[in-house]
């Protein structure tokens, strides 16, 4: 079984693949509105200042938000992945798909009133 390992155990280039997937993800759960999970679990703030920026660049298109995250909220991000505990294998490919992993998230919030 291949070692999982947190973001910041990484290499370079395998911690850069983790983030630049993680953003993909990231970014479409801010378009439609469907962060709410990932803000319930960061207390430190790092969702905010990841879409304070996102708000400030509106106008930028998909890919250059991207490539802004990447590399002015790269810490943020690092902080983020560590908070919610997301293992990688040693590619930076994460232990589950983020998919997978935000419908599990989803899934332990309790329903009901």
């Amino acid at each position: 079984m291949a070692k999982e390992m947190l973001i910041t155990d990484l290499k370079a280039s395998a911690q850069t693949a983790a983030l630049d997937g993680f953003v993909k993800f990231y970014l479409q759960k801010f378009r439609d509105g469907e962060l709410d999970v990932i803000v319930q679990i960061d207390a430190a703030g790092h969702v905010a200042d990841i879409n304070q920026w996102l708000y400030d660049n509106q106008p930028l298109s998909l890919e250059e938000q991207a490539a802004g995250l990447l590399s002015l909220r790269r810490e943020n991000l690092i902080a983020l992945l560590t908070t919610l505990g997301t293992t990688f294998n040693a590619s930076g490919v994460p232990t589950e798909s983020w998919q997978e992993w935000y419908n599990a998230a989803v899934a332990k919030i309790p329903q009901g009133r």
